[in-house]
């Protein structure tokens, strides 16, 4: 069995030592060229306007479009509508800070669908009462706990609100809507 001279092993550990160090800074450099590349993102998205949105929708519509009268601190990063034989929809969704959020759908179409569609992993959980109108409280669980307002008006007109924000903000956000 042949025996290694104590030389050779300090000579391996020597070079091992050199290889590990080469590759750590090969690693740091690769690092720093792929994130110093990169300019820093604002992780919200750009705020859009939906306020024009509302205008136009509150003369095409044949129900009462509410306007979100919002903080300043919430940033309006969404806003969609369209009209088809299912009927007219819109909403809006409003990032508050950079991990919350509440948003409004409002639909004259076919509201079982839409809410089926919207609500699907939501549970029932009461009502509330706001302005003299009754909205059913929905909440789905999970890594964050989503809450829902629903009121379906008498002339068929679902609106949801819905959000990370608990029912008592929710609600403010309801009595602070413009019709």
């Amino acid at each position: 069995m042949a025996t290694k001279s104590r030389g050779s092993v300090s000579a391996s550990l020597g070079q091992a030592v050199i290889a590990v160090s080469v590759l750590a800074v090969l690693i740091i450099a690769v690092t720093l060229f792929f994130s110093l590349g990169r300019e820093a993102q604002d992780p919200v998205p750009p705020a859009v306007d939906y306020e024009s949105v509302v205008e136009h929708l509150r003369t095409e519509y044949p129900y009462d479009v509410p306007m979100p009268d919002v903080p300043e601190n919430w940033r309006a990063t969404s806003v969609d509508y369209g009209a088809d034989a299912a009927g007219n929809w819109w909403k809006v969704g409003f990032v508050i800070g950079t991990n919350s959020f509440v948003g409004l759908e409002q639909s004259d179409g076919e509201v079982n669908s839409m809410l089926d569609d919207r609500l699907n992993d939501y549970e029932p959980d009461g009502s509330t009462m706001v302005d003299g109108e009754r909205w059913d409280r929905m909440r789905r669980d999970g890594r964050v706990t989503d809450y829902a307002l629903v009121n379906v008006s008498i002339d068929g007109v679902a609106t949801v609100v819905y959000g990370s924000q608990p029912y008592e903000e929710l609600v403010r956000f309801i009595e602070a809507l413009d019709s």
